[in-house]
């Protein structure tokens, strides 16, 4: 397999994959939306998601060990920022992709059925 003309080697692959994993997780996603403005302490996000603490800090666990979060420990608090912006970048292609695939299926509900009413689901 090659990406953008480049020999994929399986180390490559197995770390990618890693790291995608870490992202395969709704929760672990509206943390890093959380993050993205500002660093915040485990209760501060706790209370953002509405979660329990243990629940909370076991996937900033995974977001951290996959690189995707940095900690900082201040007195008896620990504080969580991103550690790597362009996670945001690759997270906006893949939403930007699934409104077009959400587009494309739309269009051909309706070629085949009338009008979709919004708001129904």
């Amino acid at each position: 397999m090659s990406v953008h003309g480049q020999e994929l080697p399986w180390a490559l692959a197995d770390l990618l994959s890693r790291r995608f994993r870490a992202l395969a997780d709704p929760t672990r996603l509206k943390l890093l939306a959380e993050l993205q403005e500002q660093e915040l302490t485990v209760q501060e996000l706790t209370e953002a998601l509405r979660t329990s603490q243990q629940n909370t800090s076991k996937h900033l666990a995974v977001l951290n060990q996959a690189g995707f979060v940095r900690r900082r420990k201040l007195g008896v608090y620990a504080h969580y920022s991103v550690s790597d912006p362009s996670t945001f970048d690759i997270l906006a292609l893949m939403q930007a992709s699934l409104a077009g695939e959400m587009a494309l299926a739309r269009r051909a509900l309706e070629a085949a059925s009338g009008p979709i009413a919004e708001g129904r689901g």
